[in-house]
């Protein structure tokens, strides 16, 4: 069995297709990132990935599982782009959302709860204990 990749986990109704790294329905996207090293700012990169594109509307907020996560959405003509970054301890995620403005709207609280609901998957099952010794892993460990 090949082994996990570090990223986020979230949990999309059956109704999306899986498409790439991320899933689909009527137009709207949803991309999901690996895990990866946290910007110094995550606010000034939030804001600098919408600079070109729209002025965001950006949010704080906690996802259900206790992370911290900045939200950026904007407008762009028919379209609505929202980039949500989680900060799980030293690293970070990255979703990207976009799709027609009508489509994004009629599936806004669908989307939200996904999002919100995401959890890290971290690759590897590792033990407090493990964590103590220097990161080791344990085979067979949920």
């Amino acid at each position: 069995m090949a082994a996990m990749r570090p990223g986020l986990a979230v949990q999309v109704p059956t109704t999306w297709e899986r498409v790439g790294t991320g899933y689909s329905i009527d137009g709207v996207t949803i991309a999901i990132s690996d895990l990866q090293a946290l910007p110094d700012d995550p606010a000034a990169w939030l804001a600098a990935e919408f600079q070109a594109r729209g002025t965001p509307t950006i949010t704080a907020v906690e996802s259900e599982a206790g992370y911290p996560a900045l939200i950026g959405e904007a407008e762009l003509g028919d379209t609505t782009l929202m980039i949500v970054v989680y900060q799980l301890l030293e690293l970070g995620a990255v979703a990207t959302v976009h799709g027609p403005h009508a489509a994004f709207e009629a599936r806004r609280a669908e989307i939200r709860q996904v999002l919100m609901a995401a959890r890290p998957r971290w690759g590897v099952p590792v033990t407090l204990s493990g964590l103590l010794a220097g990161a080791e892993t344990t085979k067979g460990t949920r």
